[in-house]
């Protein structure tokens, strides 16, 4: 007697993100690759999730065409892409009509576009007709923003550009939606996933001083940059520069790190000595400085995080962070209450902790995939158990 069929479903994974395994290690231990670090939430389920799904991938920078042939694979139930962010520089409009053609096949697969640029805004929303869903790592919590015309595509480049006095000139790092496929739009996982940080969260818990007897009440451990000799003027270094020099102000009364850049090891052991750490915007809202703070158990203050939904969400204003004004006037009355109130502080700090724990980033993308990604999923075809 044989027992009725089970389904097994396999996500292929055409992953232009890095180029292989070793590399993206490699890139998460010293903290530079976003992408990278994002994709290493597919190795975090060890190839297969809770619910059965298992995981195939490709590592590969190549030609948009040579992914053709995989997007119609009859042994798949569906096909992520995650497109390298040059892309959506050099190659939106070919990586478009890749999806165009791949959408007209009677036989392809769903396939999920995974967007893990910096941005809250994406250079991929026009492929959103030609695909079932995209993930991507931060989203607007008003989506009709991705309806909207911005200088430069992206809302904090136009802040910028009209509280800094900057002129973005050329420059643009976005595209619009229209309203029939904002659904396709999905909250995917941020870089706070990385097997690092869960690690460095560990290490730290049991060897770092405790938060009231840390050395410094700030870190401010980032780049000021110069306008005479940046090579270029953009509003990552306008903003950061009017960061550095707000923070330094309005922060005279207070026990600061330096803005130099230290070698890894050193910085992050300085993070274990600041009970507070001020994470500025980067090339996105989100930062690796955002989950360093957190795994050493540092108070992280940010400019507000509310535009946004992410996982895992270390940005819930009063229980994880700590949030500032976009032009930081509020900077210092935020600072002052983070240091009167010890109590509050340490039990933002482990609440914005445990969420990067390894069991608590699993099950983000455990239930990612089975809410997204299975919702869309064909099933391949049925095994047949024998008697």
């Amino acid at each position: 007697m044989s027992r009725g069929p089970t389904m097994k479903r396999k996500i292929l994974v055409l992953d232009d993100s890095y180029r292989g395994k070793r590399r993206h290690i490699t890139a998460q231990l010293r903290g530079m690759n976003v992408e990278a670090t994002k994709a290493d939430a597919f190795h975090l389920l060890g190839h297969r999730g809770d619910d059965g799904t298992t995981f195939s991938f490709m590592h590969r920078y190549s030609p948009v065409e040579e992914w053709e042939r995989h997007l119609g694979r009859g042994d798949v139930a569906a096909v992520m892409v995650v497109p390298n962010w040059r892309r959506g520089v050099s190659q939106r409009h070919e990586l478009r009509a890749l999806f165009a053609r791949a959408s007209e096949r009677q036989d392809r697969r769903p396939i999920v576009l995974v967007d893990a640029v910096d941005q809250s805004s994406s250079p991929f929303l026009d492929c959103l007709p030609h695909v079932d869903m995209m993930l991507k790592s931060q989203v607007f919590r008003d989506r009709s923003q991705y309806l909207r015309e911005c200088p430069g595509g992206y809302p904090f480049a136009a802040w910028c550009s009209e509280n800094l006095e900057l002129d973005l000139g050329e420059w643009e790092f976005g595209s619009t939606a229209s309203s029939d496929h904002l659904d396709r739009i999905r909250v995917g996982w941020n870089m706070g996933v990385s097997r690092f940080y869960s690690g460095l969260q560990r290490l730290t818990r049991a060897c770092s001083k405790p938060w009231r007897d840390r050395k410094y009440d700030l870190s401010r451990r980032f780049p000021v940059p110069d306008p005479s000799t940046a090579p270029v003027w953009d509003y990552y270094r306008a903003y950061r520069r009017f960061c550095g020099l707000t923070v330094a102000e309005q922060g005279r009364s207070l026990s600061m790190t330096g803005t130099a850049r230290l070698r890894r090891l050193a910085y992050l052991r300085e993070l274990t000595e600041s009970r507070i750490t001020f994470s500025p915007y980067g090339w996105g809202e989100i930062c690796f400085r955002d989950f360093e703070a957190v795994a050493c158990g540092s108070v992280l203050l940010k400019p507000d995080m509310t535009h946004l939904d992410t996982k895992p969400d270390i940005y819930e204003p009063g229980v994880t962070y700590v949030p500032v004004r976009w032009d930081l006037q509020d900077f210092a009355a935020k600072a002052e209450w983070i240091l009167n109130n010890p109590a509050s502080a340490e039990a933002i700090a482990r609440e914005a902790s445990r969420r990067i724990e390894r069991r608590a980033v699993q099950a983000v993308v455990s239930g990612v995939i089975s809410d997204t990604v299975g919702e869309i999923a064909a099933p391949a075809a049925p095994l047949i158990h024998g008697p």
